[in-house]
């Protein structure tokens, strides 16, 4: 597993988003990262580099939202959008690439293109796609409430 952390600030404030980074690409990880951090900066962020990583990350219950490059190694980010969809239904997906996707994705909140990939565009983005989420149906295993 080559799941990495790429940004661990220390000084989060609760509630804070969580932000799944799917991205094979270094120089394009380096440059969300760098967005992300300038977007919301109590976020933290952990990367995937494909889709089969993508997926065991979400289902570990840890993300408020995924940030997922559309072309992947193994397979495209319309994928880790499904699955999302099936498993985690509460946690929006956007989808990010240099060009625009030919294809409709019903199960995705969002699209930023990476050629304008802005601070501000990537919060406005991203707080869409978090305004819009429905509540959670249950949580991540050990998360019941308790009594």
């Amino acid at each position: 597993m080559r799941a990495v952390r790429v940004d661990d600030d220390e000084d989060q404030t609760e509630g804070a988003p969580r932000v799944l980074v799917v991205e094979d690409q270094e120089m394009d990880a380096l440059l969300v990262r760098r967005a992300l951090r300038r977007a919301l900066p109590s976020a933290t962020s952990v990367r995937a580099h494909d889709v089969r990583e993508a997926v065991h990350l979400l289902r570990k219950g840890q993300t408020d939202v995924a940030l997922v490059d559309w072309c992947l190694p193994d397979g495209l980010g319309s994928e880790v959008a499904e699955r999302a969809a099936e498993q985690r239904p509460e946690v929006p997906v956007v989808l990010m690439s240099k060009g625009t996707p030919d294809t409709h994705v019903d199960s995705v909140s969002g699209f930023i293109s990476k050629g304008e990939l802005t601070p501000a565009r990537l919060r406005a983005v991203l707080r869409r796609a978090l305004s819009r989420r429905p509540p959670a149906a249950g949580g991540p295993p050990g998360d019941e409430p308790t009594e």
